[in-house]
């Protein structure tokens, strides 16, 4: 039988956002049942479907059995490292995975991070997913993120974005500098532009189609709120280095958990729950004293969270096994 895991407290401060977790007790095993002669019949090793976890088998039949088939399934691997989740990786087809899988497919209830492959078929079969699918559906599209945020109405900079011909009227709009973004597929300060003149535009626009343009607000520093099942479980701010404007913790950012406005987080947690987005990264800027958006990150880094104490991954699998997510 694997060793006991003893119980133990993480606790998480940031600002007057605190974050205590315990982490759940192993997973329950069975005891053998005793044979009519006294004796324990003999029992097998039987390997989890992540292979991390060995669980003991006296039957198919046995609760033991039917507990290691009612574990959380989860498609991508963000899970993979925790055994209490039986994670069953993407595969380049849908008959790639074995029979077996494909029935805890179809019949489970809630699939967790279902990838931009399977989550909106799991949604169409009237199945709950986390992330939601919004998640995927606005994951690293900017433009479909500033349509979103100008229909509900959630404050956040002047931005357009100019097509074809419509290129040539950006200076109607925008006066240097300004900011430039590649509006799909870009992360961590990437595709990220301070525009101060008309041979920077140009260089923009070759590489750029359609053209993403925003105002350039002159700040140092940003805040990112992460926000896990429409509740904010972290926020910091983000400080540029000192040879960049972007704040970026991938590209030199420093964090800073001190002195986190509420009025932001609130905002944050706001149009996490008008977007449908339960697991996002909320960047804002303080404009003014007022707190402004600037985008969600779906796929947002760790190191923020980790200098703060604070396992994400954890965290989502505490949540899971609460019922909670």
């Amino acid at each position: 039988m694997p060793p006991r895991r003893s119980r133990r407290k993480r606790y998480l401060l940031t600002n007057s956002y605190s974050h205590q977790t315990t982490t759940p007790p192993r997973e329950a095993i069975c005891a053998r049942k005793k044979s009519g002669k006294g004796e324990p019949p003999a029992a097998k090793p039987l390997t989890c479907g992540t292979g991390r976890a060995t669980l003991w088998q006296t039957g198919l039949n046995h609760p033991c059995a039917r507990l290691t088939m009612h574990r959380p399934i989860a498609i991508g691997a963000r899970l993979a490292p925790f055994p209490e989740i039986h994670t069953l990786g993407v595969r380049p087809n849908l008959n790639d995975y074995p029979p077996e899988h494909l029935e805890l497919i179809r019949r489970a209830t809630t699939i967790y991070y279902p990838t931009q492959a399977f989550a909106p078929q799991f949604v169409t079969m009237g199945k709950r997913i986390f992330p939601s699918l919004e998640c995927h559906l606005y994951e690293g599209d900017k433009i479909k993120q500033t349509i979103l945020m100008d229909l509900l109405g959630l404050p956040h900079p002047r931005t357009r974005v100019f097509y074809g011909r419509q290129r040539l009227q950006i200076l109607e709009y925008f006066s240097f500098p300004f900011v430039a973004k590649t509006p799909r597929a870009s992360a961590c300060g990437r595709g990220v532009f301070l525009i101060r003149d008309q041979a920077e535009l140009e260089t923009y626009l070759a590489h750029n189609q359609p053209a993403y343009i925003q105002e350039y607000l002159p700040v140092k520093r940003d805040l990112r709120v992460l926000c896990i099942g429409f509740e904010p479980v972290c926020a910091y701010w983000r400080h540029a280095p000192a040879d960049d404007w972007r704040t970026n913790l991938a590209r030199g950012g420093r964090p800073d958990f001190r002195h986190i406005p509420p009025q932001a987080v609130e905002l944050a947690v706001e149009a996490a729950r008008r977007a449908n987005l339960d697991d996002v990264g909320v960047d804002l800027i303080m404009v003014d004293g007022q707190p402004m958006l600037l985008e969600f990150n779906i796929k947002y880094g760790r190191k923020g969270p980790e200098a703060a104490g604070l396992d994400v991954r954890r965290h989502v699998v505490e949540q899971i096994l609460a019922g909670r997510l």
